[in-house]
């Protein structure tokens, strides 16, 4: 297995489910999308956990919405994913297809997203690899 690590951020003045939403989150791991939810430049979405297929995956809020330097108007945030990917997504071809998706209604201008800090560990332990049971994924929400 592999864990995918990498920080999104929220810019400006996402919807969340509104009238003007939803402003939502995908990450694509070869023809497997998942949805990572909503987002509100006006609310903290705090801690999220899931399973899609055997993909395990963990998003966390890097702190409260903030002004960091966009749109002063609205408030941004940081939030850092992650993921547990088994060895059948990379196996075949020694590639993963990755792509990151951010579904929103309104021009750059008003709301867009970023991607940073992207990082790839694999899982490696006494000359095998570990499965996605034999890891304790709590380990690896930092």
């Amino acid at each position: 297995s592999v864990v995918v690590k990498f920080d999104f951020y929220e810019i400006d003045s996402w919807d969340s489910d509104d009238r003007n939403g939803p402003d939502c989150v995908y990450v694509h791991f070869g023809n497997l999308r998942i949805f990572m939810g909503v987002y509100s430049s006006s609310n903290d979405e705090g801690p999220r956990q899931g399973r899609q297929g055997d993909i395990e995956w963990s998003s966390r809020s890097l702190g409260a919405p903030a002004h960091l330097g966009f749109h002063p108007t609205y408030k941004d945030q940081k939030h850092r994913f992650t993921f547990i990917i088994p060895h059948k997504y990379y196996s075949t071809t020694g590639t993963m297809v990755v792509k990151l998706e951010t579904v929103v209604n309104s021009g750059k201008e008003d709301e867009s997203g970023g991607w940073d800090n992207i990082k790839l560990y694999e899982l490696y332990q006494c000359g095998r690899r570990l499965s996605a049971e034999e890891n304790n994924f709590d380990k690896y929400q930092f």
